[in-house]
């Protein structure tokens, strides 16, 4: 018969105890990620051309670093967007909308806003979304 001194069970119980806390706080820190840099927010707001909403189209933020985030602008002239803390360059697509019946070569119908602010380089618009609160509205008026 073996025998065991409590000293080592002991020993190996804290061992056992030790490695379970560092597994536990490994796999906290790969799902929360380094920093918290991950964590978004959502961004809404409205999207005005000459004081009338535009009704169809896109809005993109650009970080400085990263690729560019954004989604589509509702009929009333508003959009929701999640995005993470930082400063963006902005753009706003909005392209006339295509008629019944349109065919490729027949002219496209105009813009709804100038084709000068589907351009991050031309637009002019920026926007900082700020780290506390969960939620920050980013109105563009756009003239």
């Amino acid at each position: 018969m073996i025998r065991v001194s409590t000293t080592t069970r002991r020993s190996t119980l804290d061992a056992s105890l030790l490695c379970g806390v560092l597994l536990c706080a490994m796999v906290g820190v790969a799902l929360d990620g380094c920093g918290g840099a991950s964590a978004t927010k959502t961004v809404t707001g409205s999207v005005s051309y000459q004081h009338k909403p535009v009704t169809s189209g896109l809005v993109n933020f650009l970080p400085e670093h990263g690729r560019p985030l954004g989604g589509p602008i509702s009929p009333d002239g508003t959009y929701s967007v999640k995005l993470p803390a930082g400063k963006y360059k902005v753009r706003v697509d909005a392209p006339g909308e295509l008629p019944a019946g349109y065919k490729e070569g027949d002219p496209t119908p105009p813009r709804i806003v100038p084709e000068k602010y589907a351009n991050y380089s031309s637009s002019g618009l920026a926007a900082t979304i700020e780290e506390q609160g969960s939620s920050q509205q980013v109105d563009f008026n756009l003239q």
